[in-house]
């Protein structure tokens, strides 16, 4: 009897969970191959580069759309200032999309709806058709594939999340680096029109090519500088696989002196005036801003742990994609009234400081819960002795 009982269980039990995986799209696998999680990565850091790069390299676009439609840099600074910021910030609405279809489906659906907002902003006559479609609809679907790709190297390297994460954001700095190349490249023989149809198959990355054209120098300089920020992004990306491999402190702890340093870069390049001097300090700061972004998704899976770092992830996303919204319509904005970005570039270095800050507090609110917990067990230890 008692068996049976038992045995009604078990299967009660089996059906309930078949259930459940079946209702939120999962499926039980074997165990992930090294190739598979191989394969797994690259198509992850492809998404980040097609992702971040077209956003990143709108900034060449920018530049040209000012011109041709003789509009306003804070209306222009529109397109960019949407794509970047819903393709951060608008993930969290397909948390249950991609849950129930997973991230391959999610990711074609996305890479679709994405292409087509590109494609119609070529025929457009003005710039309200491309604000809506490249920086509303581009936007929110590039949102899907962004999540995705954070989401997928989570839940693939449960054991070592934090180093693969770091990695995977190498994604965005050879999207800086190859596709400003590509918009240039894709300007220049096929108009801006033409630029859009072939792209749908940080602050100096946003205002960097029209703060070079204001001073004199040409567009492709300015081009050049933004894939200089790409060459040094790279370079960061790596450097901070480093710090999370051979320095085993929390990771939060690397923003103190980092986001310091970039406050400095912050407020010497706009000082500065002759290009290779420029492509230098491009170059430095790319670095520092790769090696201090990259740690953002190891931060917020020590703080969450591994169940909920998707929504975690999401919602971090949602205040970088605001960052990425206003910063462009505010440096736009900026620049038609004073005539220069210099103000801009100081209130980034501000910024920067405020997360230095930010840092120490934090690091201070660490150390000092890792003395109560040492101290609570001490004391534990004392009196289970005592009373023993």
């Amino acid at each position: 009897m008692n068996n049976m009982h038992q045995e009604n269980e078990r299967k009660y039990i089996h059906t309930e969970s078949t259930h459940l995986l079946r209702k939120t799209g999962y499926r039980k696998r074997k165990l992930a191959t090294k190739l598979r999680k191989v394969v797994v990565m690259v198509s992850c850091i492809m998404q980040l580069i097609i992702t971040s790069g077209i956003g990143y390299g709108l900034s060449v676009m920018y530049a040209e759309l000012v011109i041709v439609f003789n509009a306003k840099r804070a209306d222009a600074a529109l397109i960019q200032s949407l794509n970047m910021g819903l393709s951060c910030s608008s993930g969290i609405i397909f948390t249950s999309l991609i849950d129930r279809l997973g991230p391959g489906k999610s990711i074609v659906i996305g890479g679709i709806v994405s292409s087509l907002g590109l494609f119609l902003s070529a025929f457009a006559h003005g710039l309200t058709l491309i604000i809506l479609c490249t920086g509303v609809l581009s936007g929110v679907a590039m949102s899907i594939n962004f999540l995705s790709a954070f989401m997928t190297t989570s839940f693939m390297f449960p054991n070592s999340a934090s180093l693969f994460l770091i990695i995977l954001t190498s994604g965005h700095s050879i999207g800086q680096f190859i596709v400003p190349l590509l918009y240039e490249l894709f300007i220049s023989q096929y108009s801006w029109s033409g630029a859009f149809i072939l792209i749908s198959v940080n602050v100096e990355s946003w205002f960097i090519v029209d703060h070079m054209v204001s001073r004199g120098f040409t567009r492709e300089s300015g081009s050049m500088l933004v894939s200089s920020l790409g060459i040094g992004s790279f370079i960061g990306r790596f450097l901070g696989g480093i710090l999370q491999y051979a320095i085993k402190w929390p990771t939060v702890y690397h923003w103190v002196y980092l986001c310091t340093l970039t406050a400095g870069l912050h407020a010497l390049i706009i000082n500065l005036n002759e290009f290779w001097s420029l492509f230098v300090s491009c170059v430095m700061y790319g670095i520092l801003f790769a090696v201090t972004s990259a740690q953002l998704p190891a931060i917020v899976f020590e703080a969450s742990g591994h169940e909920r770092y998707p929504r975690a992830m999401a919602l971090i996303n949602i205040a970088c994609g605001l960052g990425d919204t206003l910063g462009p319509i505010l440096g736009g904005f900026i620049k038609d009234i004073f005539g220069e970005y210099d103000v801009v570039f100081y209130i980034a270095a501000g910024g920067s400081l405020f997360i230095s800050g930010t840092a120490i507090i934090i690091s201070c609110i660490i150390n000092y819960r890792k003395f109560r917990s040492e101290s609570d067990i001490l004391a534990f230890d004392v009196e289970y002795k005592t009373l023993k």
